[in-house]
């Protein structure tokens, strides 16, 4: 039975864990965002190119490895925890697979030349310390299954810290994106170590109903290969650049992707947080919370979106020093990606839950395809062009999810 007291209760605790969420994530991102930002003043443009085309190798390394783990381990463990030791080690097992495999076809490309041999100094140690993240993002799914999200607030702070100490004095010393690079992996690997230490605390170690590693992954790798191909999209735009216009330009992209990626940080709290309600939900109380979910993400997009647009001119003006109008184009135009990416981050997770992954991995696997197939294209405008291919492709996708929301809807109020 539910009474007013009990349901006052619920909806206190959503706030708290979205608060503890919103505050560790913004803090994070605004610490990346200074790091980024006086990394651009000690590195030189093509340097700090070479650095962020590294950091988004390392991003597509981290959701290649942690393989949709994280949304599995909150969805496996709702009301059972007594298998989270056993999962524990399964997750183990298969990221550290993963990462190695992934490295080495890495470190393959550059051997056959298909990439810049210059840039494998500064992109291979990123990738490694993208591995360490994607273990981290994984520990953070026990975090949120255990209910301990001032424990995964706390680590994310701790993250963001290390991260802005580590890095910027590396720069400060060396110059060099390479010696940059070391540094990101080191400080990843130690915070890996943190992060195991404490999921072993709360998950504890058995082996006792221990799902087999390729059971896992095949449970896993559609929601893993859905936000590999969303971490795919910037590098596939920052590869044409990098052809086509030289590492100063990719420089300039990835530094209003980077701003355009801190401002979307709600989503990702946005999603963090329903997800686990939906759900704990119960068949009635689905609905409501999936039109919640959805008119939270359209809200808050816009109102991102419209700030990331007024103040453009001053964000680009932190960046590299002196005025930057190429960069500030790049700033308003993601600003209207900024709404499309809330609202399909929400109906496609929604469809996830209800199963539907393999549909939503086909969405965006068509977007994939046709943004390789419109960049060369697209580059003939340059930076515009680029950006430009970003815009589209992040409406269209939200377009789609959101033709299906009403189908949806009905399909979860009724599973």
């Amino acid at each position: 039975m539910t009474s007013p007291v009990r349901a006052l209760a619920d909806k206190f605790h959503l706030l708290r864990n979205l608060v503890f969420l919103t505050g560790s994530m913004v803090l994070l991102r605004v610490l990346s965002a200074t790091t980024t930002i006086v990394l651009t003043h000690w590195l030189v443009v093509e340097d700090y190119g070479r650095f962020s085309y590294g950091q988004s190798v390392a991003l597509l390394l981290m959701f290649g490895v942690s393989v949709g783990l994280p949304t599995y381990i909150v969805k496996e463990l709702a009301g059972k925890n007594e298998t989270a030791g056993a999962l524990l080690k399964a997750c183990l097992k298969l990221i550290m697979g993963l990462a190695f495999l992934e490295w080495l076809i890495l470190a393959g490309v550059f051997l056959l030349g298909i990439l810049p041999a210059d840039l494998a100094r500064t992109v291979l140690p990123m990738a490694v310390g993208g591995a360490a993240l994607a273990g981290n993002m994984v520990f953070q799914g026990f975090f949120r299954a255990f209910d301990r999200f001032s424990l995964q607030s706390s680590l994310l702070i701790l993250q963001g810290i290390l991260m802005l100490v580590i890095l910027l004095s590396s720069a400060r010393i060396y110059s060099s994106s390479e010696a940059v690079a070391w540094a990101f992996a080191g400080t990843a690997g130690g915070i890996f170590l943190l992060h195991g230490f404490c999921a072993y605390r709360l998950a504890g170690w058995s082996r006792q109903g221990e799902p087999e590693t390729r059971v896992l992954l095949k449970g896993t790798l559609p929601f893993g290969l859905i936000d590999w191909i969303m971490a795919g999209y910037p590098l596939v735009v920052g590869t044409g650049l990098l052809f086509s216009g030289g590492e100063a330009e990719v420089g300039i992209f990835y530094a209003g992707f980077a701003v355009f990626s801190a401002v979307a940080i709600t989503a990702l709290v946005l999603d963090q947080v329903f997800v686990r309600e939906i759900m704990r939900s119960g068949a009635e109380q689905r609905e409501r919370m999936t039109l919640l979910y959805i008119l939270a993400a359209l809200g808050a997009g816009l109102a991102v979106g419209v700030v990331l647009f007024l103040l453009a001119e001053q964000l680009a003006s932190l960046f590299f020093g002196g005025e930057q109008p190429a960069l500030v184009m790049v700033l308003k135009m993601l600003s209207l990606a900024v709404t499309f990416r809330f609202v399909s981050l929400a109906s496609s997770s929604i469809e996830r839950l209800n199963g539907a992954q393999n549909r939503v991995l086909f969405i965006h696997a068509c977007g994939l395809f046709f943004l390789m197939l419109s960049v060369p294209v697209a580059l003939r405008w340059g930076l515009v062009g680029g950006t430009a291919s970003v815009v589209v492709l992040e409406g269209c996708l939200a377009g789609l999810f959101l033709l299906r929301r009403r189908k949806l809807i009905s399909a979860l109020c009724f599973t």
